[in-house]
């Protein structure tokens, strides 16, 4: 038996199914589940540092490369990326997802242990992390520094602030931090501000006032 024997004896009724097909064709497409960008959540750490005065060339080398050399040794690691700025250094370590936050954590932390010999001594803000189950669809962490003057003690003092933005879904995260050289220790105002659907969660605030200020 002929299969194609129908098709060529009825041309008008094979052009209206394969238009059919078609149209259903194009119709089903639009209704595709398909997003550029899966819904996949990635076990991320990231790791923030300090050392207040410190100016980005002196982080990049003196903090962030340390503590690249260590964590780029983790098994299962698939991104590490870092920023440096005025006093400040974020890393976000990106791991494959086979591997669990709480665990990737664990071997972030062994990996911090492990440069802290080759980084600054007596830094007073040693690394510190903070575990995201990250969307492949989330933006990367983004960090913005600028210039403000702020009335400390009623007297007022030029600063440099430093903002880490990092979002998870619906879960955004920004941490800001002020600087002034005429400050001991540099640092005298911190922010941590948790935000979930445009909305405050919570919000801390550290304000370093116990120190003198010059005439």
């Amino acid at each position: 038996m002929n299969i194609s024997a129908p098709f060529i004896r009825r041309p008008i009724a094979t052009a209206l199914l394969m238009a059919g097909l078609l149209l259903g064709g194009l119709v089903s497409y639009r209704l595709l589940p398909v997003a550029a960008l899966p819904n996949v959540n990635y076990p991320t750490i990231q790791i923030t540092a300090q050392l207040p005065g410190a100016d980005p060339q002196t982080m990049a080398s003196s903090v962030a490369t340390p503590l690249e050399q260590q964590l780029s040794q983790i098994p299962g690691l698939t991104q590490l990326t870092s920023t440096s700025a005025l006093g400040v250094t974020t890393l976000s370590a990106q791991f494959e997802l086979s591997r669990t936050v709480d665990s990737a954590a664990t071997d972030v932390l062994a990996a911090i242990n492990a440069a802290s010999p080759y980084l600054p001594v007596g830094i007073p803000y040693p690394p510190t992390i903070r575990m995201d189950q990250v969307s492949a669809s989330s933006p990367d962490a983004a960090v913005t520094e600028g210039k403000e003057e702020l009335v400390v003690k009623g007297k007022k003092i030029a600063t440099e602030w430093v903002e880490a933005v990092t979002k998870s879904g619906d879960d955004v995260w920004r941490e800001k931090t002020w600087t002034a050289q005429e400050i001991p220790g540099g640092i005298i105002k911190e922010t941590l501000v948790h935000e979930r659907g445009g909305k405050v969660v919570s919000e801390s605030i550290l304000e370093l006032v116990d120190f003198k200020l010059g005439s």
